[in-house]
């Protein structure tokens, strides 16, 4: 069955597959092997960026690669070589959006609750894959590739118009009232009230 079904994709995404109608093209593995490679090769950097300039921007990062990439596989390009730059996309979108949506739940979530904040977050995301591959896939079927990408694109930039009002607060920047545990300055040393 093409495209094969995926283990794990992205928001609002089903896996990239190859832009054809009759079948994959002659190498697939090695366009989902870069997929994964880029993802892995991403993920710490993205979380670097994050611990610096805040887990919005890493979100914006990703969401943006992921429109790029569908975008590209709307093109209707079918050569390995071709698709290949859309799959590296895609692998470093995913490394950046999954980073930034768990430091997101870490940073936010209280500590009594992270547990369930982790699993409400792996619940969106698979209730999100779901729809968004069915979607596709009818699009795919019933249209054509381009109408299945443009409907992945468009949602990318809706999310991207959605996260604007987010990037003015980085996470992981809670504000606490005054006078609350974690509010005090820290200080070097030893912690043991010597400075």
């Amino acid at each position: 069955m093409w495209p094969p079904p995926c283990s794990s994709c992205g928001p609002a995404s089903c896996c990239p597959p190859a832009a054809t109608r009759t079948g994959p093209p002659s190498s697939p593995l090695g366009l989902y092997v870069a997929y994964n490679l880029a993802a892995t090769l991403a993920s710490v950097p993205a979380g670097r960026l994050g611990d610096r300039r805040g887990a919005v921007l890493v979100l914006v990062l990703g969401v943006g690669l992921f429109g790029l990439a569908y975008a590209g596989f709307a093109a209707g390009l079918t050569s390995v070589l071709a698709l290949a730059p859309w799959f590296v996309a895609a692998g470093v979108g995913i490394g950046c959006v999954e980073t930034a949506e768990h430091a997101a739940v870490a940073a936010l979530a209280p500590v009594e609750l992270r547990g369930s904040a982790f699993g409400l977050l792996a619940a969106v995301q698979s209730f999100g894959n779901l729809a968004a591959s069915a979607i596709a896939g009818l699009l795919w079927t019933l249209a054509s590739p381009r109408v299945a990408f443009g409907y992945l694109v468009a949602w990318m930039i809706l999310a991207l118009i959605g996260l604007l009002p987010a990037g003015r607060r980085p996470f992981g920047h809670r504000e606490q009232p005054a006078g609350q545990p974690g509010c005090e300055p820290r200080r070097s040393g030893s912690g043991l009230g010597g400075g």
